[in-house]
């Protein structure tokens, strides 16, 4: 597929990078990435969904990540700002917002700060505050969390070693079958699929397109406090959560507590979903509830 990516400059002077799909006279909604991802995540093969679905999918990449420049010192709380520049440059007054999976605080960051510019908020295997998931997120992810906040240098330097294989086709094989035997049946099958399995490779990478301070610096947020609570989110937003009953990732104990603290909140779960099952399988379900 043609790559259509594009960058703005942003009044502070920072680049910020997105895609778009679909068409720029439909309903617009923006897609947050989720961790260690970047706007090539966005689809996963649905592009042609963004057309038949009436949508224009706008898909930016974090700071420091993919074509997004560096931003120091910055704060879950900041993104909102960014989306309104971009917002502003695509001439979209109004419109929803997608975070998945690590995309979640910065979607829920949205619905907190910028209420009156959003038609709906929806939060797909998401990531719940720090002092909520830490003891119930899988162990690997567990251990990566507690690193990236007590040992800050250590985490980058364990980033940066990971970097330096990207190019190492073998290690990708071995990552993917150790992936493999953790993830519920529905993911198992998307992650053997061979155009997946690419995509995800090429989002990751895309993240990584800079080196690591963006993601080292992301990771970072997601241990400290968002700046907000969750039952500050006005109830004027109306919110919607899809998670996988069979997510191995982020436990769906998590979208069910974040359930609960948001004022105006409806959750689905999905029985036989896993954590990546449940936005590539029910992409269409998620869009037509945005778009309601």
């Amino acid at each position: 597929m043609k790559d259509i990516s594009q960058t703005i400059e942003l009044s502070n002077g920072r680049n910020l990078g997105y895609i778009e799909y679909g068409n720029p006279n439909a309903v617009p909604i923006f897609y947050f990435h989720g961790r260690d991802g970047s706007r090539l995540e966005a689809v996963f093969g649905k592009e042609s969904f963004c057309n038949e679905l009436e949508i224009r999918f706008v898909c930016p990449d974090r700071p420091g990540m993919g074509l997004s420049d560096f931003q120091k010192d910055r704060l879950i709380t900041d993104w909102p700002n960014d989306i309104i520049e971009l917002a502003e440059h695509l001439a979209i007054d109004k419109f929803a917002v997608l975070g998945g999976s690590g995309g979640a605080p910065y979607a829920l960051a949205c619905a907190y700060k910028i209420p009156d510019f959003l038609t709906g908020c929806a939060i797909v295997s998401g990531l719940g505050p720090y002092n909520l998931i830490k003891d119930k997120i899988e162990k690997q992810t567990r251990y990566q969390f507690i690193i990236a906040r007590r040992f800050p240098l250590l985490h980058r330097l364990m980033l940066t070693l990971t970097l330096r294989r990207f190019n190492n086709e073998q290690w990708w094989e071995k990552n993917f079958q150790k992936l493999y035997k953790k993830l519920p049946e529905r993911d198992q099958a998307l992650i053997s699929d061979s155009t997946i399995k690419k995509r995800m490779i090429n989002k990751t990478k895309e993240a990584y397109n800079q080196g690591i301070k963006g993601p080292a610096e992301d990771f970072r947020l997601y241990t400290k406090p968002w700046g907000f609570e969750l039952n500050e989110i006005p109830n004027t937003v109306n919110v919607h959560i899809f998670h996988g009953e069979l997510d191995s990732t982020i436990p769906v104990v998590i979208a069910q507590e974040i359930s609960d603290q948001i004022p105006n909140c409806n959750i689905t779960i999905y029985p036989d979903e896993g954590h990546m099952s449940t936005y590539i399988n029910h992409f269409t379900e998620i869009i037509e509830k945005l778009k309601s």
